[in-house]
């Protein structure tokens, strides 16, 4: 750790309970890292009990986990090699930090992301009743819309490289954050490793911030955001077969009937479908427009990848 500086960023809102623990399990095992508390419009006396834990204490007024995020990622220092993302819950075991540094320092691992390992007699203690269920959903969702095998998507444990940092635009504003961060993975074609971590449940008096229904919400919109943006030849495909399928079905009716009678009287069902496979056929056009541009795009990004 002598020649290996590492920033921990810690979003904040309401953790007074847990946070000062949290900072000490950080130093316990990086006992040379800087640790920034970003406090969120915190109420309570979060920031106070963090800075008498040792850590440096920042305010982000925009509400919300990635704008706190955010203001993290422009305060590390420059000569900083690896950036720790952790929630200030206390839920987190930090005893795999030093192992996820030396990944990133000798193995060329651009993001780790912590795997939740969590004793079965402390499940119910540990996640609320849809969080099990939400949390299989969008491991799905990220494997099969991003294209990458991230075993915990919405992990709030993650440790970067300062290249993968400096290259991340974001944009997410609250717990959207994480899906963004495996699309930004999946774009450079980083390397990401999988770290089983054992996660706990929230000390007496805490709570979760997370809006089960409502943020899941704007995670499954996000994730359909960026299967458009990722991939866009394969979503427009997706888009068009029914429109596609539906105008076969309707100019086949009136073309049979034709056969059959000589007669179309069907006639606006025809327009219909000559209708729908044309739009059809401009979606598929607008599929390989976007894919060319999205091609140019991560040519970029990862050109400001190279270059951090």
């Amino acid at each position: 750790m002598n020649t290996v500086k590492v920033d921990v960023i810690i979003p904040c809102f309401n953790e007074e309970i847990s946070i000062a623990n949290t900072i000490e399990d950080v130093f316990l095992y990086l006992p040379e890292a800087r640790i920034l508390v970003i406090d969120n419009n915190s109420t309570d006396k979060t920031s106070l009990n963090a800075l008498k834990a040792g850590a440096e204490i920042f305010f982000e007024y925009r509400q919300g986990k990635g704008f706190a995020l955010a203001r993290g990622f422009n305060e590390i220092r420059e000569d900083c090699s690896v950036v720790f993302m952790l929630d200030g819950d206390g839920t987190y075991s930090t005893k795999k930090m030093q192992d996820a540094v030396d990944l990133i320092r000798h193995k060329g691992i651009d993001l780790v992301i912590g795997n939740r390992i969590t004793p079965s007699s402390d499940t119910k203690k540990a996640y609320r009743r849809l969080h099990v269920a939400g949390n299989k959903f969008f491991k799905l969702v990220n494997r099969y819309v991003v294209g990458s095998q991230i075993n915990d998507p919405l992990s709030g444990y993650r440790a970067m490289s300062r290249r993968f940092v400096r290259s991340f635009t974001g944009g997410a504003t609250g717990f959207e954050i994480e899906a963004e961060l495996n699309s930004h993975a999946r774009t450079l074609s980083a390397k990401v490793l999988n770290q089983d971590i054992d996660y706990k449940g929230r000390a007496i008096g805490s709570y979760s911030k997370l809006k089960t229904i409502q943020d899941g919400i704007k995670i499954l919109k996000m994730y359909i955001n960026y299967f458009y943006e990722l991939r866009p030849f394969r979503a427009f495909l997706f888009t068009l077969l029914p429109f596609l399928i539906f105008g076969l079905l309707l100019t086949w009716r009136s073309i049979s009937t034709y056969l059959s009678t000589g007669m179309v009287p069907n006639f606006p069902s025809l327009i219909m479908g000559i209708s729908l496979i044309g739009f059809s056929i401009n979606l598929f056009l607008g599929g390989i427009i976007l894919a060319r541009i999205r091609t140019i795009q991560t040519s970029i990004i990862r050109d400001q990848y190279n270059q951090g």
